[in-house]
């Protein structure tokens, strides 16, 4: 899905680089695909989509786009998808004005898609804040639990995907079941993604995750790898305490079953994402696209 420009009168030569830098990372666009699917459901593949649903694929892109030099700065991350992320390169200072006129470009985006699409992009906004706030509110937290994790995930990544099939649903023109079970796809997809890049922080390399690995643990957002190794292991919070090593901390971690069982827990949440709309016709795109998360998790 191809990200619409900047307008002429916001172009500067710095937003230029900057805006030029953001957008040629590599991105599967999977809330994008999201959309694009939940469309193709809705009206069960008859007809052809109506020209708002690229523009609303777009502002979803434009809307993610808008949240990763926040999420950089948050984290402290010098990587994003294997290159400087936007802070290491221009500054938080920059990087954070970016992202909010990202925003303010998916805003626009939205707008062009009529009321009721800015006000599921509204309501997601505060879904995503709101998450990302509770997972603020948790860092360095060795008592955070399962749920609290859930919730803040629910919020902050799976907002994203929720309202990329709303949107897809309301375009598509689904009736009320069909709206039902394309948000619950989202919210189940969006919960099973983030667990498989946190249990990938874990196990993934540095080339595959475009980051370096135990970054999340180092950065005090304890994920359900880390929750769950710290219930089988209590050692593993003085460790946490001393500020010891990431290495020796992410090892004592695959001394556990955490990894394991927070696999289990993702391929669930990616089984009720399928189930959700098994019964929907020509629901095949969606089915793909939460195998391929699958995938991610056993490569």
């Amino acid at each position: 899905m191809k990200l619409a420009s900047l307008d002429a009168e916001l172009r500067t030569e710095v937003l230029e680089e900057v805006w030029s830098y953001a957008v040629g990372g590599s991105s599967k666009q999977t809330r994008s695909k999201v959309l694009l699917s939940a469309e193709t459901a809705a009206r069960a593949g008859r007809g052809d989509a109506c020209a708002r649903t690229a523009i609303a694929a777009a502002a979803v892109e434009m809307f993610h786009l808008a949240t990763l030099p926040h999420d950089d700065v948050i984290d402290d991350s010098s990587l994003r998808r294997g290159v400087a992320s936007l802070p290491a390169r221009y500054g938080a200072p920059l990087a954070a004005a970016a992202g909010g006129l990202f925003f303010g470009r998916a805003l626009t985006l939205f707008a062009r898609c009529g009321q009721d699409a800015v006000e599921i992009a509204v309501e997601a906004t505060g879904r995503v804040c709101t998450g990302q706030m509770l997972e603020l509110q948790d860092r360095y937290n060795a008592a955070r639990t399962p749920a609290r994790y859930v919730e803040a995930i629910t919020g902050k990544t799976a907002g994203m995907f929720r309202l990329a099939a709303e949107l897809g649903a309301m375009l598509g023109g689904a009736d009320e079941t069909a709206k039902r079970r394309l948000k619950q796809y989202g919210i189940a997809l969006g919960i099973g993604f983030q667990l498989i890049d946190d249990i990938l922080d874990f196990t993934g390399n540095q080339e595959q995750m475009g980051k370096r690995c135990g970054n999340d643990l180092s950065n005090g957002n304890y994920t359900l790898p880390a929750i769950y190794a710290l219930e089988e292991d209590p050692e593993l919070g003085l460790l946490l305490m001393e500020d010891g090593p990431i290495e020796n901390m992410v090892d004592q971690i695959f001394e556990t079953e955490a990894i394991t069982r927070a696999s289990v827990v993702a391929q669930e949440w990616i089984s009720q994402a399928k189930d959700a709309v098994q019964a929907i016709p020509e629901a095949r795109g969606l089915l793909m696209t939460a195998d391929t998360e699958l995938e991610r998790l056993s490569a």
